[in-house]
């Protein structure tokens, strides 16, 4: 096998190839010698169909077969001898499938650029930071935060408090869809609803009857409520208060650390800080040196990349009229993952 390839503008190449004809007429004969073996052919009993006739039947659907298989096989071990990684399927042209001559054909394509990395004069900052003993107390109230047991009580809804509640929602009186809920879990003072949900059910106490006048923001996802007055009824199903767990032996055992004790859970959990903290750093060190190298380095992104993930991202986003920004957001992710040879390095 022989190839040839020729450099066109930018990344564009094109490769010639010619494949001796021998390789095609034995590749060929060895299949219509295993298609004799098995063949149907009336006349002739099974296996015992001369090769003559196979080829008359099957010869022309063999050939084909053959030279579509040899076509990617020299394909593949030309781009290799060639040292050549095309982007993208290559286009091809064939040129001459005449029996007893060389088979050629022509592929087109785009290859990936050569990425040469220049890091002269590339700088990074270090950031400096350390796990103290307020980082490891405000884990710690975390973990107890999510802990927290509830206990139900007949007094009237307090700040903190957990209330399941079941509410209605009315705009012009009509009720509204997603305006409504049962046995909805709401912790009072926590932000979790709009503005002005909250504040009549302060006091409030089990099986209390509620209405709350609100007015929805004018941001509001949902554009047929934003800026809108409505109202809610609300039934008030159960009021429970948090009860927090005790920061000793106990609560380190509930939370499997190995000691069992709570010296124990501060050393876990500085530790667990610790590796975050430095992974922290080294991301964003890497981060900074990838950054500067693409600042720094430029490189041609092919065309057919561009083009792919264009007809990918455009039918992801057919529906929101995102289509006329897709090649320009392709444009800096190829290039990006272009870079993957810095984003693999140690640093």
């Amino acid at each position: 096998m022989q190839s040839e390839v020729i450099n066109l503008s930018g990344l564009s190449r094109k490769m010639k190839v010619t494949v001796p004809p021998e390789l095609i007429k034995d590749e060929f004969n060895k299949r219509i010698s295993e298609l004799a073996k098995k063949a149907n052919i009336k006349g002739f009993r099974k296996g015992k169909v001369p090769t003559t006739v196979v080829k008359l039947q099957y010869g022309d659907a063999v050939r084909q077969e053959v030279i579509q298989d040899v076509l990617w096989q020299t394909l593949q071990q030309a781009f290799k001898e060639q040292n050549l990684y095309p982007a993208g399927t290559p286009e091809i042209e064939l040129k001459n499938i005449k029996e007893d001559a060389p088979f050629e054909y022509e592929a087109s394509f785009e290859v990936y650029p050569e990425v040469r990395l220049d890091l002269q004069g590339i700088s990074v900052e270090r950031p400096v930071s350390e796990v103290t003993d307020q980082h490891v107390t405000d884990v710690i109230a975390k973990l107890r935060k999510q802990n927290t047991k509830w206990s139900e009580v007949e007094r009237g809804a307090e700040k903190g408090d957990l209330l399941v509640i079941d509410f209605e929602g009315f705009i012009d009186d009509v009720k509204f869809e997603g305006g409504s809920a049962n046995n909805f879990q709401l912790e009072l003072g926590g932000g979790q609803m709009i503005p002005g949900f909250e504040d009549s059910l302060f006091g409030a106490k089990k099986d209390d009857d509620v209405l709350v006048n609100v007015t929805f923001p004018e941001d509001y996802h949902a554009p047929e409520a934003a800026g809108k007055p409505a109202k809610f009824k609300i039934k008030i199903q159960k009021v429970s208060e948090p009860q927090l767990p005790e920061v000793n032996d106990d609560f380190a055992k509930d939370l499997g650390v190995s000691d069992g004790t709570i010296e124990g859970l501060s050393k876990e959990v500085r530790q667990n800080l610790e590796r975050e903290l430095t992974k922290r750093i080294h991301d964003r060190i890497k981060e900074q040196i990838i950054n500067a190298v693409i600042e720094n380095n430029s490189v041609e992104v092919p065309q057919t990349l561009i083009d792919k993930e264009a007809a990918r991202l455009q039918q992801q986003f057919q529906n929101n009229g995102q289509c006329k920004r897709v090649k320009k957001m392709l444009r800096r992710f190829l290039l990006t993952n272009l870079k993957n040879k810095v984003a693999k390095m140690s640093f």
